[in-house]
C-alpha cells in the first residue's frame, strides 16, 4: 500500500473511530515503513494496543484525593 492508496482508503472510511483505530494505525505504520504496535518483530511489550493494567489494592493508610 502506498500513500495514495492509504489516503483513498481512509478518506472514504464510514466506520467509527473505535472500530477502525487499530487498522488505521497498522496501515499507517506500513506506509511509513515502521513497525506496527503488537508486531512480533518489535519485541517491546510496552509498544502495543492493549496492555494488562494491575491495580494495587487500597490499604487503610492510603488516602484518596478529594476535589473541592
Amino acid at each position: 500500500m502506498d500513500v495514495e492508496d492509504f489516503i483513498r482508503t481512509w478518506t472514504n472510511a464510514s466506520a467509527s473511530e473505535r472500530q477502525t483505530a487499530q487498522s488505521f494505525v497498522i496501515q499507517l505504520c506500513r506506509v511509513l515503513g515502521v513497525a506496527a504496535p503488537n508486531d512480533e518483530k518489535v519485541g517491546d511489550p510496552d509498544y502495543g494496543f492493549e496492555r494488562i493494567v494491575r491495580f494495587l489494592p487500597l490499604t487503610a493508610r492510603r488516602r484518596k484525593p478529594i476535589w473541592i
